[in-house]
């Protein structure tokens, strides 16, 4: 029997704290709930739980972020359903300007209201935001550029990738130009006045214009040239034909207007506003005297050897689609730079579209003439006799020095939405711009049949690159749905998974508590029988 080193009581205690020791971690995980409390109760568990929370976490926030993408796209489509009802009601004011029932004056309310439609257009591209962020002034779209500034890309869809497209423009777009001579005043009663033998009509694509006995100069030019405006068409009086250089009055053809008044001596030039093959400039003049007072002698009618009847016409852009190779060592050859031989361009007027499979479209617009040294002969109409009135006569355009230009497009400006946990899962969604201008409706007018037909087609076209737009932002809210359900689900996977990792089972831990308190009160018990051991030595000393 020893009473120096009690190994009862050493024993017994050192049960005791190990119980105790084991009941405190059992308490602690039920108060927690957790499983994993410190490093040391599981460390892999522990390495492994943090990386899940984190990715947990960022899956709510890429959830958040989906959520507040279709936002976004929802407020764009929302105004650009809005665009597309404008555009039906203008169609329809087009249909209606159509009749050969209205007059001018009718024809002018319905071209204010048109005004008025298309402004709005303009403004709900301005001014369409989310958080402050302009959606639909291009502000969203694919950044493009080009080597030249009088080209720019107007459209890029998806299925183009970032990269270096080239075209060469081997002749520019021409608008129609019909040339008249020096009038003659021979016939005049006084001065610049008309006489009663130089009454007639005037028809500029089909809007007639009527010239009366005394009429000044002054009010002869006035009339055609509101007349030929209400038929899309300018009409200026020049001093001489020669062409600017300068890339000034690119909108009159490069012909400089006159600064004086018209006094029958100048020339009317009558230009198409718009470019390309499909304009046209229809002049018919009804009286010989009144045609030869105008300069407008050509093509004659059946009933005339004199008075005009004729149709011009413009002509489209010619594009390749290959470039030269800008390597020295490549000096002379062709290449196709970034598109497939299977790409394709065709040209209207100064709009180039280049297709191709998968999707593939870019629209390019050429603002203004950059084939240098090009000459025009446009049409005398002095020239033209027996001219078909049903047949179109163009300029005689000799090419200049065709010009190489390189377009660039990229993956800059586009709305990027974070849709993953981690680095770089990443959505762009590009809303391109908008407006009257890339919907070109810039010189929309009903002011004539002639015009309301064409406003009718023009607008079919913005209605559908509309439609385009829309369906575009339509795929991508739906995939962002997707999205947003795929990253809920995984977030809830991920923390089922977690929660198997870090969660006490508490019924489990409850049997190891009642365990490890039952221990630990026996062990006090043995512990204090243990203490008591000791004095057993004193009845062996009485």
């Amino acid at each position: 029997m020893r009473i120096n080193y009690n190994l009862s009581a050493y024993t017994a205690n050192a049960q005791l704290l190990k119980n105790e020791k084991n009941q405190a971690s059992a308490t602690e995980r039920l108060a927690s709930g957790f499983k994993i409390n410190h490093a040391k109760d599981d460390p892999a568990g522990m390495a492994m739980s943090n990386k899940m929370k984190l990715q947990i976490d960022g899956l709510k926030q890429a959830s958040q972020n989906s959520s507040d993408g279709i936002s976004v796209i929802q407020t764009a489509e929302g105004c650009l359903n809005e665009v597309e009802s404008i555009l039906q009601r203008m169609r329809e004011l087009s249909v209606q300007a159509a009749n050969g029932t209205n007059d001018v004056g009718d024809r002018e309310v319905i071209q204010e209201e048109i005004d008025s439609l298309s402004a709005e257009i303009d403004r709900i591209s301005k001014n369409t935001e989310f958080n402050k962020k302009k959606l639909l002034d291009g502000s969203l779209d694919r950044r493009a550029y080009t080597d030249n500034a009088n080209v720019r890309v107007t459209m890029a869809t998806d299925g183009v990738q970032a990269d270096k497209y080239g075209i060469t423009v081997t002749e520019d777009a021409r608008q129609a130009v019909a040339i008249g001579q020096a009038g003659d005043t021979a016939d005049m009663d006084t001065g610049d006045v008309i006489a009663k033998s130089q009454e007639g009509n005037i028809l500029i694509n089909g809007e007639k214009i009527t010239i009366r006995e005394g009429d000044t100069a002054s009010e002869v030019y006035e009339k055609i040239r509101d007349g030929a405006e209400r038929a899309g068409v300018y009409c200026v009086a020049v001093d001489d034909t020669t062409l600017t250089t300068d890339g000034s009055n690119e909108e009159y053809a490069g012909y400089k207007p006159s600064t004086k008044e018209y006094d029958y001596s100048q020339q009317l030039v009558f230009i198409s506003k718009e470019y390309g093959a499909t304009e046209k400039i229809n002049i018919r003049v009804s009286s010989d005297d009144l045609a030869k007072a105008l300069g407008l002698v050509g093509g004659a009618p059946e009933d005339s050897d004199n008075a005009t009847d004729i149709t011009v016409g413009g002509l489209d852009a010619k594009v390749l689609l290959s470039v030269k190779d800008k390597d020295p060592a490549h000096a002379g050859q062709a290449i196709k730079e970034g598109y497939r031989d299977s790409a394709a361009v065709k040209t209207s007027g100064n709009r180039i579209t280049v297709t191709d499979n998968n999707g593939f479209m870019m629209e390019m617009t050429i603002d203004k003439k950059v084939c240098s040294g090009a000459t025009v002969k446009d049409v005398l109409i002095s020239d033209i006799d027996d001219i078909d009135a049903e047949k179109s006569i163009y300029a005689e355009v000799t090419a200049g020095t065709a010009q190489e230009i390189e377009a660039e497009v990229t993956d800059i400006g586009m709305m990027t939405v974070h849709v993953g946990a981690n680095e770089n899962q990443i959505l762009d969604v590009d809303i391109p711009e908008v407006s009257v201008k890339t919907l070109r409706l810039e010189n929309l007018s009903v002011m004539s049949e002639y015009t309301a037909g064409k406003a009718i087609s023009k607008l079919d076209d913005a209605i559908e690159r509309v439609s385009t737009v829309r369906a575009r932002l339509g795929a991508f809210q739906n995939r962002l749905e997707h999205t947003v359900t795929s990253l809920n689900t995984s977030e809830e996977d991920l923390t089922s998974a977690l929660s198997r990792i870090t969660d006490v089972d508490m019924a489990s831990e409850m049997t190891n508590f009642t365990q490890h308190s039952i221990l630990t009160q026996a062990a006090t018990s043995v512990l204090s029988q243990a203490n008591d051991l000791p004095q057993q030595a004193l009845q062996l000393i009485q």
